[in-house]
Parts: C-alpha cells; sequence; structure tokens
C-alpha cells in the first residue's frame, strides 16, 4: 500500500511537472509570437524595440532573439506576410515606412489594412504611399501604390467613417512642399482590395482638381482601364464610391491633345456622351454635397459642343 501511494505521488509531481513545462512553453510561444491583430491602431512610427512590460524586458535580456522588442517583432511579423518584393528592407536614404495597421469591419467580414507611406525627401520627387490588404486571418491578398503628391508631403492619415457614404474611407494629410500644389487633404475609398481617389481639397477645404496629363502629377492609384460604358455605368452606381470616382476621373485635368482631337481618346468619348452630360447635371443637384460639387468641377469640362 505505502509503494502504491508512492509511486501515485511520483506520477502527481511528473505530471505537474509536465503541465507547468507545457503550460510555461505555450506562455513563452504566445508573448513571443505576433501577429497583425497585435499592431492594430497603433502608430507604428513610433515603435522602437523598448519593452512595454517588465517581463517581456526580462525574457528579451535572457533569449534576445526568440525574444525581440516590438519594432523587430513587427518587422517579422511583415517579412513573413508580404511578398518578397514589399518585405520592411533597411535604407539609408527614403524606402516605404508602415505608419498603421487597421482592422476593416464590414458587412460581418473583417480585414487588416497596413498602410506605408515614402515622404517626400528631395527635390524635385513626390511622397509616395503604399496600401497592403489581407484578410480576417492575416493573409496577404493585394497591394495598391500611388503617389500623394509631386512636391507634396505627406504627414499622416487614418481610417474613418464619412456618413454621407457609409463606408470607411483612408484620408490622407498632406501639404505642399518647394512649389508644390496646396493639397491639404485626399481620400481615398476601399473597393474590395482596392483603393480609389474620391476627392482632393485645398487648404480651404475646396474640392481641387487631380492631374492626370502626367502619371508623376497624378495623386491617388491609375483608375482601372474602362470602356466609354464601363465610365457611363459607373456614373449611375448605386454606390456613392463608385460615382465619385467616374466624376473625379471625368473633372481632373487630361492632356488636351488627347482629349480634344477625337483620335478616340476614353476621357473625350465620355465627356462628349449625351448620356453622361445628363447624368453629371442630374448629380450636380444631389444631396450628397462630395458627388454634388464633384459633378459641378466635372460639369466645367464637359464640351461646350460635341465633338465630331
Amino acid at each position: 500500500m505505502l509503494a502504491f501511494l508512492k509511486k501515485r505521488r511520483v506520477r502527481w509531481v511528473l505530471a505537474s511537472i509536465l503541465v507547468i513545462l507545457l503550460g510555461g512553453g505555450a506562455l513563452l510561444y504566445w508573448y513571443s509570437r505576433a501577429s497583425l491583430a497585435d499592431f492594430v491602431g497603433i502608430d507604428l512610427r513610433t515603435l522602437d524595440d523598448t519593452h512595454p512590460t517588465a517581463l517581456g524586458k526580462f525574457l528579451n535580456g535572457i533569449l534576445p532573439d526568440q525574444f525581440p522588442g516590438p519594432r523587430t517583432k513587427l518587422n517579422q511579423v511583415l517579412a513573413r506576410t508580404l511578398p518578397e518584393e514589399f518585405k520592411p528592407q533597411k535604407r539609408l536614404l527614403g524606402g516605404f515606412e508602415p505608419w498603421y495597421l487597421w482592422r476593416l469591419e464590414r458587412n460581418n467580414h473583417s480585414r487588416f489594412i497596413l498602410f506605408e507611406a515614402e515622404p517626400l525627401f528631395v527635390i524635385p520627387s513626390g511622397s509616395t504611399a503604399r496600401i497592403h490588404f489581407f484578410d480576417s486571418n492575416g493573409r496577404y491578398q493585394s497591394t495598391t501604390e500611388f503617389g500623394t503628391g509631386w512636391r507634396i508631403q505627406i504627414l499622416d492619415a487614418s481610417l474613418f467613417s464619412y456618413e454621407i457614404l457609409g463606408d470607411p474611407l483612408i484620408e490622407v494629410i498632406s501639404g505642399p512642399s518647394i512649389l508644390g500644389e496646396s493639397i491639404r487633404r485626399q481620400y481615398y475609398g476601399i473597393s474590395k482590395n482596392r483603393a480609389a481617389l474620391l476627392r482632393l481639397e485645398d487648404e480651404n477645404g475646396k474640392l481641387a482638381a487631380n492631374s492626370y496629363e502626367h502619371s508623376h502629377w497624378r495623386l491617388g492609384p491609375s483608375p482601372p482601364v474602362r470602356t466609354k460604358g464601363e465610365w457611363t455605368e459607373l456614373l449611375n452606381s448605386l454606390d456613392s464610391k463608385q460615382v465619385l470616382e467616374a466624376l473625379t476621373w471625368i473633372g481632373g485635368h487630361h492632356r488636351m491633345e488627347n482629349v480634344w482631337n477625337g483620335s478616340g481618346s476614353v476621357v473625350a468619348a465620355v465627356r462628349n456622351s449625351p448620356a453622361v452630360q445628363k447624368r453629371i447635371g442630374e448629380l450636380t443637384v444631389s444631396e450628397n454635397q462630395w458627388i454634388r460639387e464633384a459633378a459641378v468641377l466635372a460639369q466645367e469640362q464637359l464640351p461646350k459642343k460635341a465633338i465630331p
């Protein structure tokens, strides 16, 4: 009987030690293993490798490679999540830097959006933004990269809900550099795994036209290649984001020799379409302020008479 109790006690002690080891190992693994969700809502520009907790500092002091600081953790997450061409790289000057990681919740689905920026650091040149899309499990889906202004500095960004549109938007705060245009706010809509320019504002909050005359002057992503019929469909869409995307493109500055020479230019065909002209006229009295203002701007770019 005594021998039986001793064996039972030994088994209990061994089992307890095993549970402690497994639990401790699981805790340490959890603590050292980071994911995209760990960085949601943080200004990533402020991250360094200083551990925020005493436990983190202790573990980092013993096993620095296994328990790195927040900045190194973020780089590790991005290195294993992003495609090779977008992985973090050390550069002396320039390069993209992670600014924000947002969780977008829509229609009972969630996903992650990583916003990166490459500020203006030499004149003449422009600033650039890059947006990566991930599913709810952190799996990479797509990337949208675009200029945020020639001789314009990108200053900040945020994801916010605009009630009139009913969908979250990405707002980019910017400011002019030497001889740069005074574009202070840029608004981008999110459509599936793509970002589209919806509106530009100057220092007074007034709508400004985008330039499509040269790629380095253009703000925002290059619009998808569409036919006249497809642009017309966007104007008639029930999705306000699609309407704004179309109006912004139609109301922008395009190379005149391509617009008015009647040589098959899609811009010329769209602007000269009676259906488009009629629809834009209807949108100039829209209850949506952004659509109304964009329609008025687009109407100013319509031809005064039909193009032969």
